[in-house]
């Protein structure tokens, strides 16, 4: 369809999706990958990994590795039983553990953003 200046535009139509990707393909593929996600958790009131969790940490790395280079937030969380002073030190424990074990694997500790929320 073609559109000329001080002319309405015309009906939408529906691209052929070659043509599409004959168009658009070249920024679609620039796009960043989305963000990958993981979850890992810890034995009750430590801050050791669970061996689900650390099962999961090649993945992770992988990721890291795979997507490099990118930014990493590692936030630390806890449950809300406790006082929250306490939770907040020990989510913020786990998180540092979490950053450890990446440096560990090689990971720069300058992309790594260390938070909690307790």
């Amino acid at each position: 369809m073609a559109v000329e200046a001080g002319s309405p535009p015309g009906l939408p139509v529906v691209m052929p999706g070659q043509e599409a990707l004959a168009i658009a393909g070249p920024a679609l593929a620039a796009l960043p990958k989305p963000p990958a996600r993981f979850i890992l958790y810890f034995e009750y009131d430590s801050v050791a990994l669970t061996t689900e969790s650390r099962a999961l940490l090649q993945k992770v790395v992988a990721t890291v590795r795979d997507r490099a280079p990118v930014e990493i937030g590692v936030v630390g969380h806890t449950d809300t039983v406790g006082k929250k002073e306490y939770n907040y030190v020990l989510s913020l424990k786990r998180a540092r553990a979490v950053a450890s074990i990446l440096q560990g694997n090689g990971i720069d500790p300058s992309i790594l953003d260390i938070t909690s929320h307790g």
